[in-house]
């Protein structure tokens, strides 16, 4: 099973209870806060994968 980036970032905004996201380019407070932090998270969760 695939995850797509859109469903892991709309799973987070979940958590925080916040609007979800229908496209990476929307221009929206959400979007723009998962765009800002997507490559670091996702590097740091990697880290510990080969």
């Amino acid at each position: 099973m695939t995850i797509s980036q859109i469903s892991i970032w709309n799973r987070a905004l979940g958590f925080l209870g916040t609007r979800t996201v229908a496209s990476e380019r929307e221009n929206t407070p959400e979007a723009l806060q998962c765009r800002l932090y997507w490559d670091s998270a996702r590097r740091q969760t990697l880290r510990g994968f080969p």
